[in-house]
């Protein structure tokens, strides 16, 4: 019994391993199964494993500063809304006729609000704004402070008139007590005392009949002072016209 045993199992190939041999066939997969289901029953092992993914990164379309700036613009006008420019809300339709006429105006006008202005655009329209109001504030300002003194420059000249006036008339009352006047006078004064010696001594000479001492002393009396008034007035003309009158030198 034994040894029909053994020779029973001599007879199949033994199963033992060997190095010499090569690695039996894998099975064949069964029809009714896919693709899918035989790849996860059995998978493969040849090659290295695959690298893990990289990591997401943020693109700079969006930052986190790129963000808050979209969300601090405002939101653009709805269709909803009926939105119009604030310049156009008190139009008249004859106003606006000439407005839906122009499409430049029309492009403007539709990118006037403030999510389609650049962001630098209102603050220099306020500073702009702000510029002209003052610029204006100061042309009021001038046209006063000109108003004022054209004012001031009439009133000057009414009382540049009244002095000419005043001035005039002082002159015509000191005009006897005037430089030229006084000496006229002085020239005048000289003449007639020349005359007045000249008829006294005349008179004396064509005088008839005998004279006594009496007229002949009051005659040389008239006669001395004549002629030293004469000289006085003489003397005063020559110093008036040396120019030393009044203290003048």
């Amino acid at each position: 019994m034994a040894s029909s045993d053994l020779t029973s199992l001599s007879s199949y190939p033994s199963t033992s391993f060997n190095p010499g041999n090569p690695p039996p066939p894998p099975p064949k997969p069964s029809h009714s199964a896919s693709p899918s289901q035989t790849l996860t029953n059995y998978p493969t092992t040849s090659g290295p494993p695959l690298p893990p993914p990289p990591p997401q990164t943020l693109s700079p379309a969006h930052t986190p500063s790129q963000n808050q700036q979209q969300h601090s613009n405002p939101a653009p006008p709805e269709l909803s809304e009926h939105w119009l420019p604030q310049i156009l809300l008190d139009k008249t339709s004859q106003q606006l006729e000439p407005i839906f006429k122009d499409s430049d105006l029309l492009k403007a006008l539709s990118q006037s609000h403030a999510s389609l202005s650049p962001s630098p655009l209102p603050q220099h329209l306020q500073q702009t704004h702000a510029l002209a109001s003052h610029v204006s504030a100061q042309y009021q300002q001038l046209l006063a402070l000109r108003q004022q003194t054209q004012s001031h420059l009439l009133h000057l000249h009414a009382l540049e008139r009244q002095w000419r006036e005043k001035q005039s008339h002082m002159d015509a009352e000191l005009a006897p007590w005037s430089a030229k006047y006084l000496y006229q006078r002085l020239k005048e004064a000289e003449r007639e005392g020349e005359e007045w010696c000249a008829g006294l001594e005349g008179s004396w000479l064509d005088g008839e009949g005998e004279v006594g001492e009496r007229e002949v002393g009051e005659f040389l009396r008239s006669f001395r002072e004549g002629r030293g008034r004469v000289w006085r007035r003489r003397e005063a003309r020559e110093r008036w016209d040396e120019g030393r009158v009044g203290g003048w030198r």
